[in-house]
């Protein structure tokens, strides 16, 4: 039997940020560059071995590491349509220390775990990052959760990591006044650059911490300019608290290469790495120096015995990601979320020309193929209509939703893609059992 590694720490001491965006919702293609003008949906397809970036014309990005996307059930190469678009409505009112700074960065697909964390970009401007935060929505338990950057550029952004997207926002924390403080793992010298290392983290606690929700967020090594991974990873702006951390790392030359392997720390006793105890805080400058901000004590550096044993393996306490389902020229993907005693059970359709009807009872027709059916699991769940070459058939469409059995009123999301765009992209719930919900109607000629 493993015993995973869970060292507390206590923190001391630190900072935060984000910044407004465009207004409007036109919907465009994403080329391989980012655009010069327009605002609104962007899209990009990328498969396992890609390395896949997807950048809005205001400086937001999601990087998706190479062998990040999952492979399919079979075992093959995953294929994965990316989506960022901006929302003026909250899928959640804000707490009342929460105040809103941006739009809803709404970046999918939803319910969905990568093999690696993938990492997202805010452009900051002239905010404080000692003010503002960055925030995502957690449907499952229904609270805005805080994430921590794992890095600035010299552009003023600032960088998270995440296993899944969703929905996003900067915030400022209106109930905190202390100061905040993180840690700095300083990767051996071993390492030769060949690392990139994730941190997980929780807060030894629960509910609100002056502001901050924190649920197993992570830190992540970030890349140079050249793709090649930084020599630290910063676990930047914390609250004071005690906090378990686990810590994996992955070798490869760079980000848009493929990894060798993966392994992580299973036991850490405190002799596995220098000044860890607590009984020492060094003094550092900020770790962001493009806003020029003063020295702060309560950062610490973390550093590696070069004896430190590793078990090889994706880690167990790493979200199990899931196995990519089936995108075409047509692809509609219905997810919701479903808890103890609050189980829904959604059903997507696609009705056609010819009588079509594609759902649970009839998951095969023609070019169209439901390839996830959900039915009252307890977890995130998905429901996916694709098609399987771009030959449609003639005729008129329609993307609909049905409420068969379970809770009322639960929210669902449905993305509709065709064409290389997203036409539909739908946030709502149904209320009583047995009615349906149309999501978009198109007309191929």
């Amino acid at each position: 039997m493993n015993t995973t590694f869970k060292y507390i720490v206590f923190l001391l001491t630190g900072i935060i940020s984000y910044s407004c965006v465009d207004d409007g919702k036109e919907t465009f293609v994403l080329p391989d560059t980012t655009p010069s003008v327009g605002t609104g949906s962007y899209i990009k397809t990328g498969s396992s071995a890609d390395y896949v970036v997807i950048t809005t014309s205001e400086g937001h990005s999601v990087n998706v590491p190479s062998h990040s996307i999952p492979p399919t059930i079979s075992g093959d190469d995953g294929t994965v349509t990316f989506s960022i678009e901006f929302e003026d409505d909250l899928p959640l009112p804000l707490p009342d220390c929460l105040e809103l700074k941006s739009r809803v960065m709404k970046i999918e697909p939803f319910n969905f775990i990568f093999t690696y964390p993938l990492t997202i970009k805010f452009p900051l401007g002239n905010l404080n990052p000692s003010e503002v935060f960055v925030y995502y929505y957690n449907g499952g338990s229904n609270e805005w959760e805080y994430i921590p950057y794992s890095g600035f550029d010299s552009d003023r952004s600032g960088t998270i990591a995440s296993f899944r997207l969703g929905y996003f926002i900067l915030a400022e924390n209106k109930c905190n006044t202390d100061p905040l403080g993180g840690y700095r793992l300083i990767h051996p010298a071993s390492d030769n650059g060949q690392y990139f290392y994730t941190v997980s983290f929780s807060y030894e606690g629960e509910g609100w911490n002056k502001g901050f929700r924190i649920y197993n967020p992570i830190a992540r090594t970030l890349p140079k300019a050249n793709g090649t991974p930084e020599s630290y990873t910063y676990i930047p702006y914390l609250p004071e608290g005690w906090y378990w951390m686990e810590i994996a790392r992955e070798k490869r030359n760079s980000i848009n290469s493929a990894p060798e392997y993966i392994e992580y720390l299973t036991i850490w006793n405190q002799e596995d790495v220098s000044n860890f105890s607590g009984e020492y805080f060094r003094e550092l400058s900020s770790p962001n120096p493009y806003y020029n901000m003063p020295e702060f004590e309560g950062w610490k550096d973390l550093i590696f015995h070069e004896d430190v044993s590793w078990l090889r393996g994706r880690p167990d306490y790493w979200p199990a990601y899931t196995p990519t389902y089936g995108t075409g020229r047509f692809q509609a993907t219905l997810t919701w979320i479903n808890s103890y005693n609050n189980i829904t059970d959604y059903d997507l359709h696609l009705y056609g020309p010819d009588g079509l009807n594609v759902y649970f009872a009839n998951k095969r027709s023609g070019v169209f193929e439901l390839d996830r059916d959900w039915i009252s699991e307890i977890g995130e769940a998905v429901e996916n209509i694709y098609s399987t070459n771009n030959q449609l058939p003639k005729g008129e469409y329609t993307v609909k939703v049905n409420h068969y059995s379970g809770v009322s009123g639960k929210e669902f999301n449905c993305r509709v893609l065709l064409d290389g765009r997203v036409v539909a992209t739908k946030r709502s719930s149904i209320e009583r059992g047995g009615n349906m919900e149309t999501i978009y109607q198109f007309n191929i000629e």
